[in-house]
């Protein structure tokens, strides 16, 4: 790459972006992706340089983005999500070029990227999409590593080696080099090879859980018609009837199962209050409250009623996708205890926020219900992102989906169950789930990934700054 022009390599990068995330993503080549970025930072200096690498972002993950953005949604959406992606991308590269002089940048680009990816998900409504760790959703044994360190310690590790290749590229790949990027391919080999055969040998209680469908196709501003609606909920009542006698002891909706009117709520309430109490299960039922049409705005909660019928607890989704108009829900977690059972939720967009999973896994959730609603683009990778959460904060995940894949989960991210709302016409879905999680160090500790890159970076701030003759970086 040392001979490619600067030009070629930023269409590169943007063809890696895009081939590496989303939809039909090649997983391993993460680890080239920031070759190409590196080698042109290094060859290049001025704002004119680093605004053309922002407009070669901005494409790549324009592109990349592109691939999800199927029915209903709009084209352009796809720069709507790519834009920011790419904003937080050049941050972090623009972040690395004001460390010219450390002696750490093998540890310095990783921690700055990683920081990068936190920053989007706890600051921005973009959550977790584009982080390294989630090109990695199909390799099940590196994913255990998230027990540890959560989704920021496996993006460290993937930038680590990205790194390391890249100067094996640049100065040759000596052994010291080859052995950098050996060992942290066999940790986290070994290390989930490990946890998944311990997790083979364990044997756990269980408990019989169902998901169902709707067949209501509710987009709003105007609610179908109350018949329509009835119609559609008699539908999902006879699915939780038959989930009952299949033996399902809870019963988890697709978000926004069904609409209703502000004065419709309390009837609707107590008529499936009336079917829990004389099905004996537990249900967590996932319905939006149509509030005004214009502006169209709504409520998208989920309730969560108790064999005897009683409501335990009431939820609005707290983080909408940007643009949804709906309320936010500001409200904090908390369990519903199931017959010993630790059981906490979210609503679908909720669980792309690690900080969300976090929250429900500290309060000790045994199995957490998410009702969910996607599109032909995000299926089924949505359900495996909502699956990592799973194996940060140690608990079971019931992922109700509503066009895409419903998915039960256990604690180590291993799909007991699954069902694809598109191949399916009855929408049931029976699965049994261990009945108690696991506790985990990123649960216990939480993002000390981001904690320690924190302290290295203000280390060598420092004292890159007080070093006489530093330059302040590649403008």
């Amino acid at each position: 790459m040392k001979t490619i022009k600067p030009i070629y390599l930023l269409i590169l990068a943007a063809t890696l972006i895009a081939a590496t995330h989303m939809r039909f993503g090649f997983g391993i080549l993460i680890f080239l992706e920031t070759i190409p970025i590196l080698f042109y930072l290094d060859r290049t200096s001025g704002w004119r340089s680093k605004a053309l690498l922002f407009g070669f972002l901005v494409l790549g993950w324009s592109l990349a983005t592109l691939k999800i953005v199927t029915s209903p949604l709009p084209w352009f959406i796809a720069i709507g999500y790519g834009l920011p992606l790419a904003t937080v991308k050049f941050g972090s590269y623009l972040a690395f070029v004001s460390f010219p002089q450390s002696k750490k940048t093998q540890w310095v680009f990783p921690t700055l990227m990683v920081m990068g990816e936190w920053l989007q998900s706890s600051f921005t409504p973009f959550g977790s999409w584009g982080s390294a760790a989630n090109t990695q959703i199909n390799n099940i044994i590196w994913l255990q590593i998230l027990s540890i360190g959560g989704l920021w310690i496996l993006s460290f590790v993937i930038y680590f080696i990205s790194y390391q290749i890249y100067e094996g590229v640049r100065d040759g790949f000596l052994k010291a080099r080859l052995v950098k990027i050996a060992i942290p391919i066999l940790v986290l080999s070994m290390f989930g090879t490990l946890r998944l055969t311990r997790a083979d040998n364990t044997e756990y209680e269980s408990l019989q859980v169902a998901t169902v469908g709707t067949n209501s196709s509710i987009g709003g501003p105007e609610l179908p018609s109350s018949d329509v609606r009835s119609k559609n909920r008699a539908k999902i009542f006879d699915r939780m009837r038959k989930a009952s006698d299949a033996g399902a002891k809870l019963v988890v909706w697709v978000e926004g199962a069904t609409g209703l009117l502000p004065d419709e709520e309390a009837d609707f309430q107590s008529e499936i209050s009336q079917l829990t109490d004389s099905l004996n299960i537990t249900a967590v039922v996932s319905y939006v409250i149509l509030l005004s049409t214009e502006p169209f705005f709504y409520e998208n909660k989920y309730i969560i009623l108790d064999a005897a019928g009683s409501i335990q607890s009431t939820y609005l989704k707290h983080e909408p996708v940007p643009g949804e108009p709906c309320t936010k829900g500001t409200e904090p977690h908390a369990l519903y205890n199931m017959d010993g059972v630790d059981l906490g939720g979210a609503i679908c967009y909720d669980f792309d926020f690690p900080v969300l999973g976090r929250e429900i896994s500290k309060l000790g959730a045994d199995l957490v219900a998410v009702p969910s609603s996607d599109w032909r683009g995000i299926d089924p990778i949505h359900t495996q992102m909502a699956a990592m959460r799973a194996i940060e904060g140690g608990f079971s995940l019931i992922r109700s989906t509503r066009w895409g894949l419903s998915a039960t989960v256990d604690p180590y991210g291993r799909v007991i169950g699954q069902l694809s709302d598109f191949n399916s016409d009855e929408k049931i879905l029976i699965s049994s789930v261990p009945k108690n999680g696991k506790r985990t160090i990123y649960s216990l500790l939480g993002d000390w990934v981001v904690i320690l890159g924190l302290c290295l970076l203000a280390y060598e701030f420092r004292k890159t700054r007080i070093l006489p003759g530093n330059p302040v970086g590649g403008f």
